[in-house]
C-alpha cells in the first residue's frame, strides 16, 4: 500500500519515532541472548 504522505506527516512521524527509540534501554546481556538463539536455528539452505 502507497500513500501519500505530505512533508510534515513525515516530520511529525520521524519526531515521534526518534522520541520513543530514545526510552528504549538495551538489557545487559541482550546480544550474547539474541546471539544463543540464533545459534540455536536450523541452518539456511542457502
Amino acid at each position: 500500500m502507497s500513500e501519500n504522505w505530505t512533508p510534515e506527516d513525515e516530520d511529525r512521524l520521524r519526531r515521534a519515532l526518534r522520541d520513543e527509540a530514545s526510552r528504549v534501554m538495551p538489557s545487559s546481556g541482550g546480544l550474547e541472548r539474541i546471539m544463543a538463539r540464533t545459534r540455536q536455528q536450523a541452518p539456511r539452505p542457502w
